[in-house]
């Protein structure tokens, strides 16, 4: 799976795409919230946007999830 580096239109729909499979394996009983699922995920992302997805895993409680994200959430411009 392909997410564009520079277009931010193209990286949602390879987020949408990442996010279908992502709920495809949560359905039939995967742990999404292990680093070695959301990692090779989220190192797909330009680096800014990246590390605000990984903040948006980690929660205070420390428990892992990958539900909800939003790309919009690494977007600083």
């Amino acid at each position: 799976m392909k997410i564009d580096q520079h277009d931010y239109k193209e990286m949602k729909k390879g987020m949408t795409k990442v996010t279908a499979v992502v709920y495809k394996m949560q359905n039939r009983g995967t742990d999404v919230g292990m680093p070695y699922i959301y990692n090779p995920l989220i190192s797909k992302f330009p680096a800014d946007i990246a590390v605000a997805l990984i903040r948006g895993i980690h929660h205070d409680n420390g428990k892992s999830d990958l539900t909800g994200l939003s790309i919009t959430e690494g977007i600083t411009r």
